[in-house]
């Protein structure tokens, strides 16, 4: 039986043969703009794809670092799509700071209500975000295909499983990580090694609830072949003897 745990969620990081430089990998992909979490997260969909095969879990190869970034395109581009799903939250939120603001002066009590909605449309939008985009994320990324992200089905399905769960667990997650995070924001390196290490249980986390999901009668995902296989290495090219020179009539 799945249980979820965020324990195990940083834990496993460092299971690995060459877990020292597999974390510190990730680390420098934390600080490479837009490219880098691609890379880490292609990693991430990889290494736990391939657990989930009853392979072992692989170490960071920097010599797979475009590999990795096709790994991680279609994840990237799905979650970015389904996080436009807040803008209309954002909208109706920011019309009723707008009316908050004009009505302050003649009426406090109005002013009070709009300010209160707007916050609560702020939190549902991003309630929404987090249902709807893990689904999304797993789905392309398993799959490896930015159109199979938006499977209703499957979406609809991962949520009624899981979702008040995962939900729950993430506030938990975040709850957890207040105190070490005001920490380490007060120095630059620490704040960055701590985020690839919270990276890394996020997506450790996204995993464990696709496993409860199935196990809950979720459906189940095909894992894309390129996530299950090494790099193609294409054979040397052999030696072969210089072309014999036209004969001279």
């Amino acid at each position: 039986m799945t249980q979820i745990s965020i324990t195990n969620a940083f834990k496993d990081f460092f299971t690995t043969p060459k877990k020292w430089p597999t974390f510190w990998c990730i680390v420098l992909c934390s600080i490479i703009p837009v490219v880098g979490p691609m890379v880490a997260m292609g990693y991430f969909f990889q290494r736990f794809a391939r657990v989930r095969n009853q392979m072992p879990a692989p170490d960071f190869d920097f010599n797979q670092f475009g590999d990795y970034l096709k790994l991680g395109l279609w994840p990237f581009l799905a979650s970015m799509v389904a996080s436009l799903i807040i803008i209309p939250f954002v909208i109706i939120a920011m019309i009723l700071i707008a009316v908050a603001a004009t009505m302050a002066e003649n009426s406090e009590i109005v002013a009070i209500v709009c300010g209160v909605f707007a916050f609560l449309f702020y939190i549902a939008g991003f309630f929404v975000i987090g249902l709807i985009s893990a689904p999304v994320l797993l789905s392309a990324g398993i799959q490896q295909d930015f159109k199979s992200g938006f499977n209703k089905s499957y979406i609809t399905g991962f949520i009624k499983n899981v979702g008040m769960k995962m939900i729950g667990t993430f506030i938990l997650f975040f709850l957890m990580l207040i105190i070490p995070i005001l920490v380490l924001y007060f120095t630059i390196v620490g704040l960055i090694i701590g985020g690839a290490l919270i990276s890394f249980a996020m997506y450790h986390l996204y995993f464990q609830f696709y496993d409860l999901n199935i196990e809950r009668g979720g459906q189940q995902l095909p894992f894309a072949p390129e996530l299950l296989t090494d790099p193609p290495q294409l054979p040397p090219v052999p030696n072969q003897p210089p072309p014999t020179p036209p004969a001279q009539g």
